[in-house]
């Protein structure tokens, strides 16, 4: 396996046969370049992608071709041939317009001497008909099984992406980033403010936020590339004394499982707030060897500036912080001096996200973390603690995103609150959520929510998994 057990699909066929747009519909981006003109992708593109609760990293190649003299040809045949050898999974795509060609034979002789599993794909096949049509001739190649696809239109997609998940274990995976990464964690009590920072200095809404403690359950990276220099901010859950459930003691671990794999450490506290929380997490600090920001957020709340200073002194005693920097996460104030510091800290590195890439989660994931954020603002304090959202189908049309979500209670009574008077709390989360998603993927949405009970899912290791709560 690539990249610890992190495994590594490669996208393999020649030059225009539709790669590029099968990478970009995968990574939901337009991070591949897309082109009618054969060689356009000429070296080797990288993405970590999850889906279904499968995470691997996808490479998108040059075209392999059948003429040797010409020098860019080559070079894109080095290219996808480097991209075979370090995959563990290949998706070896074909022009179903086109029909079988000499270079088709050529890769498929060449695809042959490897025991990795291949997916033989007939891209450009947009119906059923079309695959009566034009899927037979290809079975010429001596292939048992062919995956018609239409990476444009979506037909066939969703059936290649679930046989592709079947290839890959959840409990191996494993999505340490590689060594030179640069990592920025937030860390901190629930409800200082840690999301709303991150989203700040993205300049966009990754984080869900709320006044509900605990809002954030699970990492989240927000990635940003400033000059040589890309940080991968990690967002945590809260570290909270209560113990007993199994989905504290998972967010819990969220959090406090980057304290040694990160080069900066922002310790996020509230103003004029110092408990016995701040003070358990600065022990687990003790043991940290990379440089602790203390970061007073909520600036705001004070009265006057001349209760800083003592403020700072006061906090000075409880760690030999790098620095404390006192923002304001809501309003901005201050956070652009918390970042050149951030910056100063770091290393220039290599680049192992595209500089546009602001994270490595999924449209799917950011969608259940969406309606959660609505769930948690339409009910307030009467939202139950033990309710989660589940994406059951997540669908990309030509022309709409349709989203079939479900929430999960764990009991009749807390359903009944969700659902609302003739379902009209429901209807205004979905509504709130179609929003918020419509403006993230620049489309019309669908939303159709449903409430379930699942009763004792917050203590059960194994429901929490089934439900994405896994490390």
């Amino acid at each position: 396996m690539t990249n610890n057990n992190c495994p590594m699909v490669a996208l393999i066929g020649r030059p225009n046969v539709g790669k590029s747009t099968l990478f970009n519909r995968i990574t939901k981006s337009r991070k591949a370049l897309v082109d009618s003109t054969p060689g356009v992708t000429r070296d080797r593109h990288y993405d970590r992608v999850t889906w279904n609760q499968r995470s691997f990293i996808l490479v998108d190649t040059g075209g392999i071709d059948d003429n040797p003299e010409d020098l860019l040809v080559h070079h894109i045949r080095e290219q996808a041939m480097a991209a075979i050898e370090e995959a563990d999974i290949i998706l070896f795509l074909m022009d179903g317009r086109q029909g079988v060609t000499p270079a088709d034979y050529e890769v498929v002789e060449i695809l042959r001497r490897t025991e990795k599993p291949i997916f033989h794909v007939v891209n450009k096949i947009d119906s059923p008909k079309q695959e009566i049509e034009l899927l037979s001739q290809f079975y010429e190649l001596g292939i048992e099984e062919l995956w018609p696809l239409s990476a444009e239109h979506t037909y066939g997609f969703q059936g290649l992406m679930d046989g592709l998940c079947d290839k890959i274990s959840v409990e191996e995976v494993d999505l340490s980033l590689p060594e030179d990464t640069v990592k920025v964690a937030f860390f901190g009590r629930p409800n200082v403010g840690k999301s709303t920072l991150l989203n700040n200095i993205l300049g966009m809404k990754l984080s869900i936020t709320s006044r509900k403690p605990q809002t954030t359950r699970h990492q989240i990276l927000g990635v940003k590339t400033t000059g040589d220099i890309q940080a991968v901010y990690v967002d945590t859950p809260g570290i909270h004394q209560r113990r007993g459930t199994a989905i504290n003691k998972y967010m819990n671990r969220a959090a406090t499982s980057v304290l040694n794999d990160v080069d900066v450490i922002l310790f996020v506290v509230q103003v004029k707030q110092w408990t016995e929380e701040d003070q358990a997490i600065v022990e687990k600090l003790a043991s940290v060897e990379c440089p602790v920001l203390l970061v007073l957020n909520k600036m705001d709340k004070l009265s006057s500036k001349k209760e800083l200073l003592p403020l700072i002194s006061e906090l000075s005693s409880h760690y030999d912080f790098t620095e404390i920097v006192p923002v304001s996460a809501m309003n901005g104030m201050n956070v652009d001096a918390l970042e050149k510091k951030v910056l100063t800290l770091l290393p220039e590195n290599d680049h192992f996200y595209a500089d546009d890439q602001v994270t490595d989660r999924s449209m799917r994931f950011l969608a259940s973390e969406i309606i959660r954020e609505k769930l948690i603002r339409e009910l307030g304090q009467e939202l139950p603690y033990t309710s989660t959202v589940d994406i059951d189908k997540y669908i990309e049309d030509p022309d709409i995103v349709r989203i079939h979500a479900t929430i999960y209670v764990e009991s009749a009574g807390q359903k009944a609150i969700i659902i609302g008077k003739k379902g009209a709390r429901l209807k205004s989360i979905g509504t709130a959520a179609r929003q918020d998603i419509s403006k993230m993927v620049d489309s019309k949405v669908y939303i159709n929510l449903w409430v379930k009970v699942r009763e004792g899912w917050s203590n059960d290791e194994r429901a929490l998994r089934g439900l994405g709560y896994s490390e």
